[in-house]
């Protein structure tokens, strides 16, 4: 399973990616939302896509997000009995998240009407189908009402977050770390800037000082 993929972006078309990882292409499945966001920003910087990987008969498909909050709303859709990935992707681009979400809590099918191939009696479905997972769709529309907004990760962004992933599973607290940085920014000034050849060098010596 590949989880996310970091690299540079090497071509864009409405919704897919081709990204250049290491010399290697891969062709990202995405959303409308997603592609415009990318080609707004140029493709000078690292991107991390969060993936899915979906496999059928005759091909191996592969989708990205830039968030794991949607990763999560992509899982949750595939799991909804009928509703196969290209119908998940079709949702994601052609309906804000906020309002989609309103709609799978409420039970309105108005919003999903507007998706191309999704007529009412599929849209019935789908909020029939949302409503007998509740507990799931509430956490998931929890989780978007406290993100501050999707953004494209650097990877700076993403090796940070393993670092302190890492220190967690160590069983170190938040306020222990937070603390165990100011002393190498103190006492290690000359420590290289993380990033992620040299992650296991700073989990070394943030264990030196918690």
């Amino acid at each position: 399973m590949i989880s996310f993929l970091i690299g540079r972006v090497h071509r864009l078309s409405p919704l897919t990616v081709h990204l250049n990882v290491n010399g290697v292409g891969y062709r990202v499945h995405t959303t409308l939302a997603v592609t415009e966001k990318l080609n707004a920003r140029g493709t000078d910087e690292e991107v991390i896509f969060y993936t899915r990987v979906h496999y059928s008969e005759t091909a191996q498909s592969i989708y990205g997000f830039l968030n794991e909050h949607e990763v999560e709303l992509f899982d949750f859709l595939i799991s909804l009995h009928g509703i196969g990935p290209k119908i998940v992707m079709s949702i994601l681009s052609y309906c804000n998240i906020d309002d989609f979400l309103s709609s799978l809590k409420n039970s309105s099918p108005e919003i999903l009407l507007r998706v191309p191939g999704i007529g009412k009696s599929k849209a019935e479905k789908i909020l029939f189908e949302a409503k007998t997972r509740h507990k799931k769709l509430e956490n998931i529309i929890a989780r978007f009402g406290n993100d501050t907004g999707s953004k494209i990760l650097s990877t700076t962004d993403l090796v940070n977050s393993i670092l302190i992933e890492s220190l967690e599973t160590l069983g170190f607290q938040k306020k222990e770390i937070a603390m165990a940085e100011k002393k190498i920014q103190m006492h290690e000034p000359d420590m290289a800037p993380l990033n992620k050849d040299n992650i296991q060098l700073w989990i070394r010596t943030f264990l030196k000082y918690l």
